[in-house]
């Protein structure tokens, strides 16, 4: 199954969450083809922090540095006020 037919299986929003950089350019790819909006239907968080991969991906993705911690309790936060 392509990527983008197993994003568009999913209730939206939704926030997929990645550990490598080259992962998280092609869910955003797959996220385009798909015609979701990035950051309003997915939300692709970057963890590996390379700024590299943030300009290559479409939407640009934000690169920062936060401990993975904060960063799951921040989008715990977020996805619930979604809700």
């Amino acid at each position: 199954m392509a990527i983008s037919q197993w994003l568009k299986g999913f209730a939206k929003p939704v926030a997929i969450v990645l550990f490598t950089d080259e992962r998280t350019q092609q869910v955003s790819v797959a996220a385009s083809i798909a015609k979701l909006i990035v950051p309003y239907q997915l939300i692709v968080p970057l963890i590996d922090n390379e700024a590299f991969f943030c300009k290559l991906c479409s939407p640009f993705l934000s690169c920062k540095e936060n401990s993975v911690q904060q960063w799951g309790y921040t989008a715990a936060i977020i996805l619930t006020e979604m809700i």
